[in-house]
């Protein structure tokens, strides 16, 4: 399958939610920040509010907030990526059966062998937006963020990728009567890689198998001498 930038998206998302983002102490009980993706009403209503209110109209505190806003090329990791490929393989396969029938008839267990592509490097830029009431719950976010900055971030079974992180921007607002509303704005950077399923109608990645066993046969005469006339005189086995 290809890289896609649903992909990057998914990755830095399950890695705030599980891995970054804390959990806060409130009323005696502990809250998990959740994280949500901005689409364009979301955030065009945030930016214009201040906060981010549900469909009721109440203010979602705490909460974090980001969206994609550009992706760019790398440039310094160009490459004509088309007419470039390199092979790795996974020694765990489905078919492999390795009992003793195929230790009796010397098969060995076959590995699953992948021709990819090379990707596409890109720069992709998030906005991130953390609202709370409390400077102290703030603190702890921000905290989280900048410990986690300048690592890979994603999925250790899937995607990682280097996430770096900007200034931060720090808003206090006041929103319904006398309540203060601490923001936090920043931008994340994410070196990725993408790589369509198919191009030019073939397949980025082709999957193979390796040879499960090899026989080597001799052919012998045994009808003579090995005598062929006009042309040796000394038996030969390969005849």
């Amino acid at each position: 399958r290809g890289i896609k930038l649903y992909d990057v998206d998914s990755a830095i998302f399950s890695y705030m939610q599980d891995i970054v983002v804390p959990t806060l102490k409130v009323d005696n009980a502990e809250l998990k920040v959740p994280v949500i993706y901005g689409n364009a009403e979301r955030w065009k209503a945030a930016q214009i509010d201040g906060v981010y209110r549900d469909k009721r109209g109440k203010i979602q505190l705490p909460l974090i907030m980001f969206k994609r806003t550009t992706v760019d090329r790398n440039e310094s990791m160009q490459m004509p990526n088309r007419f470039l490929h390199y092979t790795t393989y996974s020694k765990w396969s489905k078919t492999n059966k390795y009992d003793k029938f195929s230790i009796l008839n010397n098969f060995k267990p076959k590995s699953e062998l992948y021709d990819v592509t090379m990707p596409d490097y890109v720069d992709i830029s998030y906005e991130v937006m953390i609202w709370t009431n409390f400077t102290e719950h703030m603190n702890t976010i921000v905290e989280s963020f900048k410990y986690a900055a300048d690592e890979y971030w994603g999925d250790k079974a899937k995607f990682k990728f280097l996430t770096t992180i900007s200034d931060y921007n720090v808003v206090n607002e006041v929103g319904e009567g006398t309540e203060r509303i601490n923001r936090v704005e920043f931008s994340l950077t994410v070196k990725a890689y993408l790589l369509p399923e198919k191009f030019d109608g073939e397949d980025t990645t082709k999957k193979t198998f390796s040879t499960k066993r090899v026989v080597v046969s001799t052919e012998v005469d045994v009808t003579g001498n090995g005598r062929l006339e006009g042309m040796l005189t000394t038996p030969s086995p390969y005849y």
